[in-house]
């Protein structure tokens, strides 16, 4: 159905409920290969061979393969000048990695397939990255491409919003993911939230930052309560960060470290998210332990937390609720020092960017134009972090009052 125009979807003919079969769809209709670091490599030549094979096992492919787009806008394919306009360095690492891995991987492959062309492995790679999903079942994991699937819409999903699903079902009925290969050789997808009649059905695709959705599939959401800009690539950068502003000698850095390293949420992105303070309680929690002073170490212990969707670090009764304010001061002071020096490496401010956006519109420039998506794409990056920036300073100013 179309959703709004130029937008296509799937409709609810009727009410859905969590955990509803929606499709099943045999395997020898789809491609799929069990999860490894080269299943993009495998899957994309599965496509190519499959749709050069006019006997194929599935009449669905030939309709299927004409119906996928010749581009998907994905950022990975742009040219490296039209990446860089992207300045994030978390969109901008990762649609270079990608897009050299295309590069890489095709330039090995087209001395041993005879025909294969840089714009048939550059289109094959990006519709498994645009298309492809994870399924699990049989005690393993597989990567695959299933037929007309995508029509279905991307629906964010926070941690929070995953947890708060979670916990309002009894866990035997959770799914630990809509997709599942069954032991009849069939792709089934169950419903991951309830519907309404008339309303539009949306799967997570299972990916979360802004960054992901456009470097790899094309689009950004207008809303994503998913997304989130990492101020650390993990605990062992934080504290190393921060090291010189705290004065912290190499047996405290190592002491904190193993602290963080210890708590069951260590791989959780270290990061500003979108909303309100509390969204990005783990990061602050996390530099809570590393501002705190060496006899405070052991006074921090794990817990849930509904703001954040997931267990973090939180005060003991240990530590003093003068203590534990003054902790969390000073680790908003922190964190909002390196969100300001993050935003100060930006090649343009949001002011000119916000100018910049707008003679582009005044000049009826296309709002799908690369260079438009990636000022849109920078822009709401700044503005997260300056949001960020001032809240963080909105607490240094509640607690200082509240202290002296």
């Amino acid at each position: 159905a179309e959703m709004s125009p130029g937008l296509r979807g799937i409709r609810a003919e009727t009410h859905i409920e969590y955990g509803q079969l929606l499709i099943r769809v045999p395997i020898n209709c789809c491609l799929i290969c069990r999860r490894s670091p080269n299943d993009d490599i495998e899957l994309s030549t599965l496509l190519l061979d499959t749709i050069a094979d006019q006997d194929s096992s599935c009449p669905s492919w030939k309709a299927y393969s004409e119906h996928l787009p010749k581009k998907t806008g994905a950022a990975m394919l742009w040219e490296a000048e039209e990446i860089m306009e992207l300045q994030a360095p978390q969109a901008c690492r990762l649609a270079e990695t990608l897009s050299a891995r295309i590069k890489e991987t095709g330039a090995r492959l087209y001395d041993i397939r005879e025909g294969l062309g840089e714009d048939d492995w550059t289109w094959a790679m990006s519709i498994i990255y645009s298309r492809s999903l994870v399924v699990n079942g049989r005690g393993f994991s597989y990567r695959a491409l299933v037929p007309f699937v995508d029509m279905f819409n991307h629906q964010p999903e926070s941690p929070v919003e995953y947890a708060e699903k979670w916990r309002a079902l009894d866990f035997e009925d959770t799914l630990d993911s809509p997709w599942y290969l069954t032991d009849d050789d069939c792709i089934e997808l169950r419903a991951d939230a309830p519907a309404r009649r008339g309303s539009e059905l949306r799967i997570p695709y299972g990916i979360e930052t802004t960054a992901e959705l456009l470097t790899m599939s094309g689009f950004m959401p207008a809303q994503n309560s998913a997304d989130y800009v990492s101020l650390f690539a993990s605990p062992g950068d934080l504290v190393y960060s921060c090291s010189a502003s705290l004065g912290l000698n190499k047996q405290q850095i190592r002491q904190r470290i193993v602290a963080l390293m210890n708590i069951d949420a260590h791989e959780a992105p270290l990061a500003v998210r979108p909303g309100d303070l509390k969204a990005s309680g783990h990061l602050i929690a996390c530099m809570q332990l590393v501002v705190a002073r060496d006899e405070e170490l052991s006074n921090f212990e794990e817990s849930y937390v509904g703001s954040v969707g997931h267990y973090t670090l939180v005060p003991s009764s240990k530590l003093s609720a003068e203590r534990a304010a003054a902790t969390e001061a000073a680790a908003t002071t922190e964190c909002a020092r390196v969100a300001e020096e993050l935003l100060e490496d930006f090649p343009t401010t949001v002011a000119e960017d916000e100018e910049h956006l707008r003679k582009c519109e005044l000049a009826n420039k296309q709002s799908e134009s690369r260079i438009v998506v990636a000022l849109k794409y920078r822009l709401g990056v700044k503005r997260m972090l300056t949001k960020f920036v001032s809240q963080c300073k909105e607490v240094r100013e509640r607690v200082a009052h509240r202290l002296y």
